[in-house]
Parts: C-alpha cells; sequence; structure tokens
C-alpha cells in the first residue's frame, strides 16, 4: 500500500477516493440498471466539481477532504429521469406551461398566493429591484402569479384549487387572487366531513361498520390452538386487548438491530450455563464437596460449553475477544449465585428446565421450569431464572402479573415449601426473591404474610380462581383497552397502529383538562 500524504489537492483527493471505491468493488461488475447508471455519472460529476476547489482553496488533509465531499454530497440533489406516468407531483415553476386532463394545486392560502418577497440580506436593496431579482419586488410577484393563475385555468378541463384552513394556530383564508366564481361557490368554504374532496365526490358511499373495542370474537372449541404458553395470561393480566392483538392476531414487533449480543440473547446464555451447572451436579453436597479451584474450573467449563454453539451460529462477533469478556460476565454472575445457593438449607435437583403440560380454565399451557429443587422434608421449591428486575408483589393483586411460578405449583402433585425468582442481571443485583411458609430455607426469601396469604393451601387456591379467570377472559374474547401494569403500558409501542392508544390518551386527556375547567 503506497503511503498517504499529509496534504494534497482537492484533485488528487478525488482520484484517490474514486480508486478506494473502486477497491471495495463498486459500483460493481455487474450491468447497473437505469437509476444506477444515473446516480454513478452523478456522482462522477460530483468528483469533477470537488477537483474544480482547487482553483481557490489550499491542499486539505485527507479528513478534511472527505468532510467537504460529503457535505457537497449531502447539498447536491438528484432527480433521476423515468418514464411518464399518468400522475406527477410538480413544483409551480415546473408545472408552468403544461398540459393536464385534470390538475390539482394545493396551498392556495392568502400567505402564499402572491409570494411574499424575500430580499437578499448581502445585496443593496434598490440593486435587487432594479435588476428585478427573483422574490425583491411585491408587483413583480403578483404579476407572476395572476399569470400562472391565467395559464393554469386554461390548461386543464377540471381545475381543483385547495388550500389548509389552519396552520398551527394560525387560521388561514384562500387567496383573493382566485376567481370570484370560484370563492363564491358552495364548494369553497371549509368541509367538516372527512374525504369529501371534489375529485372523490363521484364515489360510492360506503357504509362503516362499527366494531366493539371491548369484546373480541370468542376462542371457539374447534380452533388452532394459540401459542404462548404462560405468556398468554400474563400479557391478559397486564391489558386484554393486547393479549387478543398478541396471541391471537399475532402482532409481534419487528426485530431491532443492535450490536452484540440482545438481552434476551445474555439471559438465555446465563439459564444455559445454570442448566449445564445442576446438570453435573445433582444436589448442593456435591457442589460443597469443592475446592475453590475446582469449583472454578466447573464453572468455566460450563460457560465454554454454553458459548461453543453460538461461536459457530455467531462468529461475527464471538471472537477471542468478545469470549473472553463474556466468560468473564458469566464467571461473575454465576459465582455470586452459587455463593446463595451454598448458604441454603440442603437440597437436591430434581430437575433443570423440566417440561410440562397442564391446562387452565380450559386453555392448554406448554410450561418450562427452570428448576425444582427437593429439600431434606421431601417439599419442593420452583426456582425461575430472571436476568431483569423483578418484584415478589406481583403476585399479591387481584391479577397475577408474573403468573409463571404459581401455574408451576399448581401443575406439581408435590408440596411445595417455596417460589424463588433467582434474579441475576448484574453484579450487584445477584439475589433471591420470593416467598415460603419458612422463608429461611433460602437467603432472602420472604414470609407468605408479604403477599398477604397465611397457609399455601389458601394461595394456591386464589391464584387458581385468578388464572382460570385470566383464562376465560382470553376464550371469551374480552379485549378491554386498558393497562393494569406499568409494564404493560410501557412495553407496547408497536401495538400503536391496533390500539389507538395515543388517541384514547390525548382525547382523555383533553376531557380532564375540559373538567377540571368547568370545575
Amino acid at each position: 500500500m503506497r503511503r498517504q500524504p499529509k496534504t494534497a489537492s482537492f484533485c488528487y483527493w478525488a482520484e484517490e477516493f474514486a480508486q478506494r471505491l473502486e477497491i471495495l468493488g463498486w459500483p460493481g461488475a455487474r450491468t447497473l440498471d437505469s437509476i444506477e447508471y444515473q446516480e454513478h455519472q452523478h456522482f462522477l460529476g460530483l468528483l469533477e466539481d470537488f477537483a474544480s476547489l482547487d482553483n481557490g482553496a489550499d491542499n486539505p488533509t485527507a479528513s478534511a477532504a472527505l468532510t467537504q465531499l460529503s457535505r457537497m454530497a449531502q447539498a447536491t440533489v438528484f432527480q433521476a429521469q423515468s418514464h411518464d406516468s399518468q400522475i406527477q407531483v410538480l413544483g409551480l415553476l415546473e408545472a408552468a406551461g403544461l398540459a393536464f386532463d385534470q390538475l390539482w394545486i394545493a396551498g392556495m392560502d392568502d400567505r402564499q398566493w402572491p409570494q411574499p418577497t424575500s430580499l437578499n440580506p448581502l445585496l443593496a436593496v434598490d440593486l435587487q429591484q432594479r435588476h428585478q431579482l427573483p422574490r425583491s419586488d411585491a408587483k413583480q410577484e403578483l404579476a407572476l402569479a395572476k399569470q400562472l393563475l391565467h395559464d393554469f385555468q386554461h390548461s386543464s378541463q377540471q381545475l381543483v384549487f385547495s388550500y389548509a384552513t389552519r396552520d398551527g394556530d394560525t387560521d388561514l383564508e384562500a387567496s383573493r387572487l382566485l376567481p370570484k366564481a370560484i370563492l363564491n361557490s358552495p364548494t369553497s368554504a371549509p368541509v367538516s366531513t372527512k374525504f369529501q374532496q371534489p375529485l372523490l365526490a363521484a364515489l360510492s358511499p360506503t357504509a362503516l361498520q362499527k366494531v366493539d373495542l371491548v369484546k373480541a370474537p370468542s376462542l371457539q372449541p374447534g380452533e388452532q390452538s394459540v401459542r404462548g404458553g404462560t405468556a398468554i395470561l400474563q400479557t391478559q393480566a397486564g391489558s386484554p386487548f393486547n393479549a387478543f392483538a398478541t396471541w391471537r392476531l399475532g402482532a409481534r414487533p419487528l426485530a431491532e438491530p443492535g450490536c452484540g449480543l440482545s438481552p434476551i440473547e445474555r439471559g438465555n446464555l446465563v439459564h444455559r450455563c445454570l442448566e449445564l451447572f445442576w446438570t453435573r451436579f445433582h444436589d448442593q453436597a456435591s457442589v460443597k464437596a469443592l475446592d475453590s479451584d475446582a469449583l472454578n474450573m466447573a464453572i468455566e467449563g460450563v460457560i465454554a460449553e454454553a458459548i461453543q454453539p453460538l461461536r459457530q451460529s455467531r462468529s461475527d462477533i464471538f471472537g477471542p475477544r468478545f469470549v473472553a469478556i463474556e466468560t468473564q460476565r458469566l464467571k461473575q454472575l454465576l459465582a455470586q449465585w452459587l455463593d446463595i445457593e451454598l448458604q441454603r438449607q440442603p437440597f437436591s435437583v430434581l430437575a433443570p428446565e423440566k417440561q410440562l403440560l397442564m391446562s387452565i380454565g380450559g386453555l392448554p399451557l406448554s410450561l418450562r421450569i427452570d428448576r425444582i429443587d427437593r429439600l431434606d422434608d421431601q417439599r419442593i421449591v420452583l426456582i425461575d431464572y430472571k436476568t431483569g428486575d423483578t418484584n415478589i408483589n406481583c403476585w399479591a393483586g387481584e391479577r397475577l402479573e408474573e403468573p409463571q411460578l404459581p401455574l408451576y405449583a399448581l401443575a406439581l402433585p408435590e408440596q411445595v415449601a417455596g417460589l424463588c425468582f433467582g434474579q441475576i442481571s448484574t453484579p450487584k443485583s445477584v439475589t433471591a426473591k420470593g416467598v415460603s411458609d419458612t422463608p429461611e430455607i433460602i437467603p432472602g426469601l420472604s414470609a407468605l404474610s408479604k403477599i398477604n396469604f397465611e397457609t399455601w393451601e389458601d394461595c394456591l387456591e386464589v391464584w387458581r380462581e385468578q388464572l382460570e379467570t385470566l383464562a376465560a377472559e382470553f376464550f371469551d374474547g374480552q379485549a378491554e383497552i386498558a393497562f393494569y401494569t406499568n409494564a404493560a403500558l410501557r412495553y407496547q409501542g408497536h401495538l400503536y397502529p391496533l390500539n389507538r392508544w395515543p388517541e384514547i390518551a390525548q382525547r382523555s386527556n383533553s376531557a380532564d383538562v375540559t373538567a377540571n375547567e368547568l370545575d
């Protein structure tokens, strides 16, 4: 590679940039289509203009030259030549002198016809007016506007003039240059009905169907099974309409591009590491028997095994440096979580990542439990790993915001000792959160009374009724646009075209303001 000079002429940089683009394979070996060929020729012309800057500027550096070329490219207008079409959108002067079958002229308000003067601040006023520069004289603009209107009236058999009645808080009126016959005609008054436009008057009226926003079609028994698992009931608890739109209509958000691993991928890595760890060590005693070096080797081993498939499928980011960083992150998280596990009362792991099938209120669900532990008294603890923030108050309300662990407890025949969120998000927030009738079994658990229950029997019975109610709502098509949780309102921007929530909220705010003014 030849050495690049520190500064050089614009002509030199033009040739240099063109050669670099050619090395990178632009515009390519294939034959360009019409638009691409025009763009390529336009860019070559831009390089010529860029090279001509040598006549009045000092030699720039490569960075300064590239900045100047970018500015010139952004300021250059490109209009591709295209075939004639039946409908064309033209500027005012572009349309002058042409003949049309039908012509619609927009913006015919009194602020734009005639055009207001716009003097150049760098030139003397008398000089601009003496040489009749554009927009320099009001009489000149008035004469031009009258001439254009006269020509347009004789260039089309069907002519429509339109203007906006308001611009923000400013009321607008039709230009007084319009013919009096048009200004005084019934159609010249502002219309209040949408779509009542002259060119649409010939269309036959359409009968609009009113749709109830609260009740959607019920889910029929023979209808194709709905997929979603516990997320169906979670969404129904947060917002009935969003549950219908997501799980019945299939309204899913588009994937957002991002750098590195997504939060879901990072969470899946943590889940996979813990699944592999407890597949190797089936109880707490086996882990306690390891010294610190052996434990670190075990953690590194499961991390390496969990990352290996990603090194092949995501080779674009899983280079040596990224693997080292991700391994260090996972080691910190797993070490802190296992430290909590070692402080627990003795337990054995019955099943990591166990799958179950159950039905609640007639709704079939496929469950996947992160972990089931058995205590020495034969009771079980259900653990759900979370790589985000958690709060056990989600189990205390009238609608279960997080139904996963309650569903798991109802699906299993064993006696439950505790439900636990394993919050493993950042090194500062690795903790256990949950409830138990004997909270000392895991550091961080709270008593059942924290969520307003005294016994597991009462708790599970109430949860069953709540979950059956949510399932019945979903089956019945209850689709009220309401939000019972903050998360349901926060993470539903992709559903705005369906639930029209911004418009509903705006009308509600307007009504509240009016009510306050009346009070």
